[in-house]
C-alpha cells in the first residue's frame, strides 16, 4: 500500500469529531432520538476505528503511551465540551477515561498487529485484532458495573 503521511491521533480526532457532529445534528433535527453516550465500550470503538483506518492507510504509528495519554485526554475532553455534549465535572472524567483508554488500546493494538504481520500476512488482521479488543473492552466495562 502507498504510505500516507497521517498520524493515528489525527484520525482519532476526525472519528470523534464526525461522531460529535452527527450527535449535534441529531439533537438539532431529531430531538426525540436517544443519543449515544460516551461509555467505555463506545470510546473503545471510536479508538479502534481510528486505529484500523491508520493500519489500512499505512500511517505513522503511535509514539508512546505518555504521548497517546495526553492526546487522548485532549481529544476526549475538549471535543465533547466544544460540541456541547458534556458539561462540568463530566468533562474531566471523560478526558481521563478517554486518555487512559486510548493509550492502552493503541499500545495493545500495535503489539497485536505487529505479531500478526510477522506471522500471518492477512488483510483482515487489523479488523480481527480490533474486534477482539472491542469484545475485551465490553467485558471490562461489564466487570466495572
Amino acid at each position: 500500500m502507498k504510505k500516507i503521511n497521517v498520524n493515528e491521533t489525527i484520525l482519532l480526532t476526525l472519528v470523534v469529531g464526525i461522531t460529535l457532529l452527527i450527535q449535534v445534528l441529531q439533537r438539532t433535527f431529531l430531538p426525540a432520538v436517544i443519543l449515544m453516550e460516551f461509555s467505555v465500550p463506545n470510546m473503545a470503538g471510536l479508538c479502534l476505528i481510528a486505529l484500523v483506518l491508520n493500519a489500512y492507510l499505512g500511517g505513522e504509528r503511535s509514539r508512546g503511551i505518555a504521548v497517546n495519554l495526553c492526546f487522548g485526554e485532549v481529544i476526549f475532553g475538549l471535543l465533547p465540551l466544544l460540541a456541547g455534549v458534556t458539561q462540568g465535572k463530566d468533562v474531566f472524567l471523560l478526558a481521563i477515561v478517554g486518555g487512559v483508554e486510548y493509550a492502552l488500546i493503541s499500545g495493545v493494538f500495535a503489539t497485536m498487529t505487529d505479531r500478526m504481520e510477522n506471522t500471518v500476512k492477512s488483510r483482515l488482521a487489523p479488523i480481527c485484532s480490533a474486534f477482539v479488543l472491542f469484545l475485551a473492552c465490553q467485558g471490562f466495562a461489564n466487570m466495572l458495573l
